[in-house]
C-alpha cells in the first residue's frame, strides 16, 4: 500500500489505517467506516465515567485535518469539528476541564506514529516538512472557536515534536 506496508503489517498509525481502508473498502468506504468511529468511540457514559471515579480533566487529542480538512495528499478524513464540539459539550455537562491537544500537525511534528503517520524507513521525516504555518492556522480556528468555553483551560500547541526542531 501507498503508507509502505507488507501483507499483513498492521497499520500503526491513522496514515496506514487509511491507506487500508480505501484499498479494501475504496473511498465511500473508508470516510464511512471512520465516521462510525468517530460517532461510536468516545461516548457522553466516558465523560461520566471520568467525572465519577474523581478525576476532573480530559485531554482531547485531535489532528489537524478534524479542524482544516485534510492538506492535498494527505489521506485524512475531515474536517469533523462537530466531534470536537461535542467532546467539549459532554464534558461541560459533566462539570470537567479540558485540554486540547494538536495530537497531529500538517507535515507532522515527528516521523512518528502519534502525529498520524508513522514514516519509514526511520529517518525519513525531516523537521522541515513540518509545516507550521498551517498548523498555527488550525490552532487559531481552536482557539476562536473554544475561547468562551469556561470548561476549556488549555490547548496544546502539539503533541510529541521532534528534538530536530
Amino acid at each position: 500500500c501507498s503508507a509502505g506496508l507488507k501483507d499483513g503489517e498492521e497499520a500503526q498509525c491513522e496514515w496506514d489505517l487509511l491507506a487500508i481502508l480505501r484499498a479494501t473498502l475504496g473511498e465511500q468506504g473508508a470516510q464511512e467506516v471512520i465516521r462510525q468511529h468517530r460517532e461510536t468511540h468516545v461516548a457522553k457514559k466516558d465523560f461520566e465515567r471520568i467525572r465519577d471515579h474523581g478525576l476532573n480533566a480530559v485531554r482531547v487529542p485531535f489532528g489537524y485535518w478534524v479542524v482544516l480538512g485534510p492538506n492535498v495528499g494527505d489521506p485524512y478524513v475531515g474536517p469533523g469539528l462537530e466531534f470536537l464540539d461535542r467532546a467539549v459539550d459532554w464534558a461541560e455537562e459533566c462539570g470537567l476541564q479540558v485540554v486540547l491537544d494538536l495530537h497531529g500537525c500538517p507535515g507532522g511534528e515527528s516521523g512518528e506514529a502519534p502525529c498520524g503517520r508513522k514514516q519509514r524507513p526511520h529517518g525519513t521525516w525531516q523537521w522541515q516538512q513540518w509545516d507550521m504555518d498551517q498548523s498555527l492556522k488550525a490552532l487559531e480556528v481552536v482557539c476562536q472557536r473554544y475561547c468562551n468555553r469556561g470548561c476549556v483551560t488549555g490547548v496544546a500547541v502539539c503533541n510529541e515534536p521532534s528534538n530536530e526542531t
